[in-house]
């Protein structure tokens, strides 16, 4: 990300209601994070390879860790996760819409607890990466 395109970034989030965001590309994650003062905490955490993989949201929704007929905990912090791996679900009134891991990796966290309503695009878990 150039300077020129972070300055824009920040000043049309800085006009929002918006108090964190991430944005990753290929050369590393750049992290906003934007308080109640005009103050920004920005942080670079190099290249992509060392930044974590975060596991979002297919729509919006209340998020759950095992389908509703199973209760079944579908991924724990250690556990290798395979590419496309089910790690919860998104309900939607009765429906519910897998959530799935985006690359293999080794499950860290669960970002949101059980039943949150999230958002399109939410952080729900993390991966890191194989060693």
């Amino acid at each position: 990300m150039m300077i020129e395109e972070a300055e824009a970034l920040v000043s049309c989030l800085q006009a929002t209601c918006v108090e964190r965001c991430e944005y990753e590309t290929p050369a590393g994650c750049v992290i906003l994070e934007f308080g109640k003062s005009t103050a920004i905490d920005a942080r670079w955490s190099g290249p992509a390879e060392s930044c974590v993989t975060r596991i979002t949201s297919p729509r919006a929704g209340h998020f759950v860790l095992s389908h509703p007929l199973q209760e079944v905990l579908l991924a724990t912090p250690g556990q290798h996760v395979s590419k496309d791996q089910v790690v919860g679900f998104v309900m939607v009134g009765d429906r519910c819409e897998a959530v799935l891991a985006p690359a293999e990796g080794i499950f860290d966290k669960y970002c949101v607890e059980e039943g949150v309503l999230v958002g399109y695009g939410a952080s729900l878990a993390e991966l890191s990466p194989l060693q």
